[in-house]
């Protein structure tokens, strides 16, 4: 039973976030931003983050009118695949940024997620017998002769 109750929290931690518009005044410091790169800036930043990288999601440890400092969580190659950074601090050059938006945690899709993720893993600890679903399969006690 606990092994199915990690299992179902661990689903229930799952979460989606979504890129939204920043207020006038651009990011603020401390923030979580998600940066998307021009093509030029692509190239610009590849030095710093490695070739073909699309998106960068960190926290903003500065803003200028010249630049911004991200302490990188991940990054997301023009592939779509997303690579997990620890924190490292790069500097960002305002001409090599298309757009930039809060991350934010999509409460609805989220909350759909982990129920969706839960279900069926309450379903297929149900079909194969785990954690007190299923069926019994103990045998015939006290049969009557």
């Amino acid at each position: 039973m606990r092994h199915l109750l990690a299992i179902a929290l661990t689903g229930c931690s799952l979460g989606c976030y979504t890129a939204m518009p920043l207020p006038a005044g651009g990011p603020a410091v401390g923030n979580r931003v998600a940066v998307t790169l021009t093509d030029a800036g692509r190239s610009s930043m590849a030095a710093q983050i490695g070739p073909a990288k699309a998106q960068l999601i960190g926290d903003v440890k500065e803003a200028t009118d010249t630049t911004l400092v991200l302490a990188l969580r991940s990054v997301t190659t023009q592939r779509g695949i997303e690579e997990l950074w620890s924190g490292e601090q790069v500097v960002v050059p305002r001409s090599a940024i298309g757009a930039v938006g809060s991350r934010k945690v999509a409460a609805g899709r989220s909350a759909f997620l982990a129920l969706a993720v839960t279900a069926g893993l309450v379903a297929l600890a149900a079909a194969v017998g785990v954690g007190g679903f299923g069926a019994d399969r103990g045998g015939d006690v006290g049969g009557t002769q």
